[in-house]
């Protein structure tokens, strides 16, 4: 056949020596992909091959939705669409162009075997394409495969060089993404967005959906953004989507304060690429639309998570003008996943952007500054609102907060017969006490409140005594806690029978509270609220506590711990954006002189000499959440082949067995020292606070971690790791297939714990 290369099977590709072409090529075929930022992606390349062959006719053969945005393009003599499906309808549909075409060149962007093979059979005279999955032999101008880190459009551009040659590709690449909007998409874009701005401020759009749910931000954060954009920046929020999002809209709109104007599903992809050129920032995940922005040269935030920036984040020409973006990539250790997540579903990698992150890189990219707030005293208990308020808040935060629940007038308490203690009069605008009751089983259960401690002091400042009801254990961890007043060791099996109880709330408390914050589900502890007489009492709607409650509060098991622990504080004091924002980051303390104690200790067993120390807890408290010990041993001894690298045994009394099996199976090779059941828990922190990283459990320990912000690797089965996960960009929450540890390889711990150790390492050299 004429132009066709006869394959070789042996033959490499990466080095095969092309014979110069005697002719220019006159009808072009470029076979394009199917969605609409795999189709700008390739406008770049497509503008290359005009630029070096403008008299040649080239066609582009198209998915629906890549045609709709490569419509009208100059580069472009006809597009031709292709089925929608996987499989024998899409190669008919390019037999039967090439069949008919009579195309001396084709360009795969889309290099398949099938693509290339049929090319070949064709007889097509030149055939460009990457040299993968098996394509090399049939392709006449093989081009090396995409390499790690290599942005798509660069790996087009590539492709369209082997016809062009570098200088004209570069050129090309100067003029960066294309769509071209008709003058009718303008006008519709115009009109629209008169409606859409409800004041002076930016338009910031909010892309809400992406192909895949591993791209997509969480509702609630988008939510929780755009209250931060219109009430601090004074932006009008547009939702962008097509019209399968609609119902997340709606949601979105149910959980935010701010007013939303919303696009979702009411233009065509040109008239969003319109829209989208006149907006302010726009705010996407790894999606069409964050491509169609940078396209039109708009701001962008884009947010990623399973898939890596470096492939298919906002491009920018090497040459030419840049497009303002901003990515935020926290790149936890199992990212990138892209269509394999490990997660279960809990897209840990996005939990961790959190909206004050996205808030502040879209004021950087707007050029503005938020607006700053004062702290104002907030009108939480009984008295009436001042004259000029108009009965609702005071100052600016009656214009930034939410109406909170109404709270009932103050009954005076009641004598005589049965029932609950009665309210206490209450005069104070603020709470002059507070009493947070805490779980008191486990240590995680209560470290988990500390962000409601530390919001509960930013609300009602240092004039209010915070104390804190909790367990033993939790109480020596939270010890140095800057949050509290006053932290009460309580122990249910001494303190039994609730007359004993109240008696026990009256000999700690030395004044009773004015509101009490119950984050323990149980009904005792919403009874021993209930006998502080407090004005306030916010907890948990469970276990038929309500009537306990001036403020019952739903428990949501698909949400963050932490967060539910906030709501009870929402419930009556609505966080808002600036510094009354809720921040649900955890945090501990640990002094100088612990930190001193943690290294005569490591020293002591003869791990002062290593350069970076791996802590590993091999147990649990119970067995459910306890992964294989021979996995450990095999997790360490993968990451003690690294130089000046040892494993710290942790754990407990009750987990000496499973430190001396973790020896036993470790190799000889890797040095290994067992504090196992040999620290305290004040120690044990601060033995943690000298690890490099580390691995464990579902535990209350790696709880500790989290909260001396070390980096971590948690492993989860039956527990939740969407609700119990510590997220953060130095933190990987694993979740085992069908929630069984025992399907949990090491291999996959081992590969998270090395990128985050070389995350670690990496920034400590750029310092």
């Amino acid at each position: 056949m004429p132009g066709s290369q006869t394959p070789t099977a042996t033959a490499d590709t990466r080095h095969l020596t092309i014979m110069p072409d005697t002719t220019e090529p006159n009808r072009i075929l470029a076979v394009n992909l199917n969605y609409l930022g795999d189709a700008l992606f390739t406008t770049p390349a497509l503008s290359a091959l005009r630029m070096r062959f403008p008299g040649a006719r080239m066609d582009v053969l198209a998915g629906e939705r890549a045609a709709a945005m490569l419509a009208d393009d100059p580069a472009i003599s006809r597009l031709l669409l292709r089925p929608p499906h996987r499989g024998m309808e899409r190669a008919t549909a390019l037999r039967r162009t090439l069949s008919s075409g009579d195309y001396d060149t084709v360009v795969l962007f889309q290099s398949t075997l099938s693509n290339a093979l049929l090319t070949f059979t064709q007889g097509v005279a030149r055939r460009i394409g990457f040299a993968q999955d098996g394509c090399g032999p049939f392709l006449t101008h093989p081009v090396k495969e995409r390499e790690v880190g290599e942005h798509i459009v660069d790996a087009y551009l590539r492709l369209a060089e082997a016809l062009t040659g570098p200088e004209i590709a570069a050129n090309a690449a100067v003029e960066g993404l294309r769509i071209t909007v008709s003058d009718s998409d303008a006008a519709f874009a115009h009109d629209f967005l008169r409606t859409a701005r409800t004041g002076d401020g930016p338009i910031v759009g909010l892309v809400i959906g992406a192909t895949r749910p591993q791209k997509r931000w969480s509702e609630e954060y988008f939510a929780r953004l755009a209250d931060l954009l219109h009430f601090r920046l004074g932006a009008s929020v547009l939702l962008l989507g097509g019209p399968d999002e609609d119902k997340s809209a709606a949601r979105i709109g149910e959980m935010c304060r701010a007013p939303l104007h919303s696009a979702i599903g009411k233009t065509t992809e040109k008239q969003l690429a319109a829209i989208s050129a006149r907006l302010s920032a726009i705010v996407s995940g790894d999606s069409g639309p964050l491509h169609i922005a940078t396209a039109v040269r708009t701001p962008v935030v884009a947010l990623f998570g399973s898939t890596d920036p470096a492939d298919t984040g906002p491009w920018q020409p090497a040459l030419g003008r840049m497009v303002p973006a901003t990515t935020l990539y926290d790149r936890l250790g199992c990212a990138p996943c892209r269509k394999n997540p490990t997660c279960g579903g809990t897209y840990d990698c996005l939990w961790t952007i959190a909206p004050d992150r996205v808030f502040d890189a879209v004021c950087h990219l707007v050029g503005a500054e938020p607006k700053p707030l004062r702290r104002v005293p907030l009108p939480v208990l009984g008295s009436p609102p001042p004259p000029d308020s108009g009965g609702g808040r005071v100052g600016e935060i009656g214009a930034l907060l939410a109406p909170t629940v109404a709270v009932s007038a103050p009954s005076p308490p009641e004598s005589g017969g049965g029932g609950l203690p009665g309210r206490r009069h209450a005069h104070s605008r603020i709470p002059r006490s507070v009493l947070v009751i805490t779980k008191h089983h486990f240590m995680g259960d209560a470290i988990v409140t500390i962000p409601l401690l530390r919001a509960t002091r930013q609300v009602f400042g240092d004039k209010t005594r915070i104390s804190v009801l909790t367990g033993a254990a939790a109480a020596t961890v939270l010890e140095g806690c800057p949050y509290t007043d006053q932290i009460v060791a309580y122990n249910p099996k001494v303190e039994r029978g609730y007359l004993r109880q109240m008696r026990f709330l009256r000999e700690v408390e030395e004044t009773a509270p004015e509101m009490c914050l119950v984050v323990d589900r149980s009904f005792r502890s919403a009874v021993l609220a209930a006998t502080t007489r407090a004005s306030i009492r916010s907890g948990f709607a469970v276990e038929y506590r309500s009537p306990l409650l001036t403020h019952p509060v739903p428990y949501k098991m698909d949400r963050r711990e932490i967060e539910c622990c906030l709501d009870i504080l929402r419930a009556v004091v609505p966080d808002a954006p600036g510094p009354y924002r809720y921040d649900p980051t955890p945090e501990l303390w640990i002094s100088t002189a612990e930190r001193e104690r943690a290294k005569e200790i490591l020293s002591a067993a003869g791990a002062d000499g290593f350069e970076t120390l791996i802590g590993i807890q091999p147990g649990a408290t119970f067995a459910v959440k306890q992964w294989d010990t021979d996995r450990f041993a095999a997790v360490a001894d993968a990451l003690a082949t690294e130089k000046h690298t040892a494993i710290v045994l942790i754990g407990g009394k009750n987990e000496l067995e499973a430190g001396k099996r973790m020896r036993d199976l470790v190799s000889s090779h890797t040095p290994i020292f067992d504090l196992t059941g040999q620290t305290n828990l004040r120690e044990t922190m601060g033995v943690l606070a000298h690890m490099s990283l580390f691995i464990s459990n579902d535990t209350g320990v790696a709880h500790i971690a989290a909260g001396l912000h070390t980096p971590i690797v948690t492993l989860f089965g039956a527990t939740i790791a969407h609700k119990w996960g510590n997220y953060g960009p130095y933190n990987a929450v694993i979740r085992a297939d069908k929630s069984d540890l025992s399907l949990l390889p090491a291999e996959q711990v081992t590969l998270a714990a090395t990128r985050i150790l070389r995350k670690v390492a990496c920034e400590a050299d750029t310092a």
